[in-house]
């Protein structure tokens, strides 16, 4: 007799624990659809704030302003800036030394003297604006290819990041479909073992 009470009390146990699932059920019973679409809910609106994170990012990438004022700009010319104060401060150097040379062969009246040294001083300053401008073109087109390089990047980017969007909400759907059988099934077994019980 301790063992069938033993187990008639396991059984009423049982059986009311079963009836209380029931109950809790019945109050909050949801179809599979509605299951499947309160999951689906949940996954994208997960998705959505993880894209909000990357919004202000790739509306940065996209601003034409902020593209052209990067940091790389601004750092060549306060490059440039320098180079132009140190040239001023050496050619001033070199301008009075040239002028006292110049006022000095044109004192000791030597025609030729000062023709050539004038001659020499022409051909230095344009050789120096040569060099300078040669200077810069080639800084210029450098800073034009990193810039060209990182548009490629930023571009290749955001296409990377479309398709691997496109992927996810094809992962999400077929995930919600996925979701959706199973419920389905489940609900179906359900309805099965009520049917038997």
């Amino acid at each position: 007799m301790g063992k069938k009470s033993k187990q008639q009390k396991k059984q009423q146990k049982e059986e009311a624990e079963m009836a209380k699932q029931a109950e809790e059920e019945a109050q909050v019973y949801q179809t599979p659809e509605e299951k499947a679409a309160q999951y689906k809910q949940m996954q994208l609106e997960v998705f959505n704030n993880f894209i909000k994170d990357f919004e202000h990012d790739e509306k940065t990438l996209l601003d034409p302003d902020l593209l052209n004022n990067t940091g790389l700009l601004e750092k060549q010319r306060d490059i440039e800036k320098r180079e132009k104060e140190e040239m001023k401060r050496m050619e001033k150097l070199f301008v009075r030394k040239e002028i006292n040379e110049v006022e000095d062969l044109y004192n000791t009246n030597n025609p030729k003297a000062l023709r050539d040294r004038i001659a020499k001083t022409i051909n230095q300053t344009i050789l120096k604006q040569a060099q300078a401008l040669a200077k810069a073109q080639q800084s210029k087109a450098e800073v034009e290819a990193h810039v060209q390089k990182a548009r490629a990047d930023v571009q290749s980017s955001l296409n990377k990041k479309a398709m691997l969007h496109n992927l996810c909400v094809a992962l999400l759907d077929k995930n919600y479909q996925l979701f959706l059988q199973h419920e389905v099934m489940l609900e179906e077994e359900r309805q099965q073992r009520q049917r038997l019980a």
